[in-house]
């Protein structure tokens, strides 16, 4: 089994605009219509991998010049205000509860740190990827998640102290996993070319004519076949038809084109490729 990557091109001018568009209304402080255009980009152009990440850096940029600048940001409803009506410090308790949106959906034994908060105020719940963590204070936090004592995010919070809310809600989505942390991906470049499909006339079958020119565009292969290191990475466990078993570099067998199709979905979902 190999693999095959499609390359999307880097260049969106409908993205270059938007952000263009961001940049003018930030000079001008009209921050939500800044942030208008940077939902406007994600929605309406087409992003390929390189904007989205492009696209999550800046978001992350505003939410700090906001913090910064003393405002109260509502992602999920653009909602934009001035911190005011706040408890004072130390005047209640805010209980966060932090919920971790794990693409992969592979790993669950995460640990999550905030910065100044005493680990032993961190409870970790029975259900999967949810956290509380109890702060005392109107201000804001960093919350670091990491696996294996390996950072995997940090995410920096406003905790809001209202008379009648005690409670807040973060979702921490975790990025894709890089092609870097797999075993055995590694893709070779191959660049686009022509050749002459089918015979000519008088020569080979019937259906092998008329004999044409074929384009095809780059794109990138394995340089190995799919291991059973990878396949495990990926899928969890090795396919149970296995005959060279304990082979970690050696081809992964055994495996229907069910398993395949369900294999490059999830290598997908965990990369942000588009393998196939």
């Amino acid at each position: 089994m190999e693999l095959a990557a499609v390359n999307e091109p880097t260049a969106n001018s409908c993205f270059d605009k938007k952000i263009k568009a961001y940049e003018a209304f930030l000079q001008q402080k009209e921050y939500t219509k800044a942030y208008l255009s940077l939902r406007a980009a994600e929605k309406d152009c087409g992003l390929g991998l390189v904007q989205k990440l492009e696209l999550i850096k800046r978001k992350d940029a505003f939410k700090a010049l906001l913090e910064k600048r003393g405002f109260l940001f509502n992602e999920a409803t653009g909602r934009i205000a001035k911190t005011q009506g706040l408890i004072p410090p130390s005047a209640t308790t805010i209980t966060l509860e932090i919920k971790l949106l794990d693409p992969s959906q592979l790993i669950s034994n995460y640990q999550i740190l905030i910065e100044g908060i005493a680990p032993s105020k961190i409870t970790k719940l029975p259900s999967k990827n949810e956290f509380t963590a109890e702060v005392e204070e109107s201000k804001s936090y960093t919350i670091i998640v990491k696996e294996k004592n390996k950072e995997i995010t940090r995410q920096t919070v406003y905790a809001k102290a209202y008379p009648n809310t005690k409670k807040q809600d973060i979702t921490i989505r975790l990025p894709k996993m890089a092609t870097t942390d797999l075993p055995d991906l590694e893709m070779v470049r191959i660049p686009a070319g022509s050749f002459m499909m089918g015979s000519k006339e008088g020569e080979g079958e019937a259906d092998e004519r008329p004999q044409h020119q074929v384009n095809i565009a780059s794109f990138s292969m394995g340089k190995y076949e799919v291991t059973q290191r990878l396949w495990r990475a990926v899928m969890g466990s090795d396919p149970e038809e296995l005959y060279f078993k304990g082979c970690d570099k050696c081809p992964v067998e055994g495996v229907s084109w069910d398993d395949i199709q369900i294999f490059l979905k999830k290598l997908n979902e965990m990369t942000g490729g588009k393998y196939r």
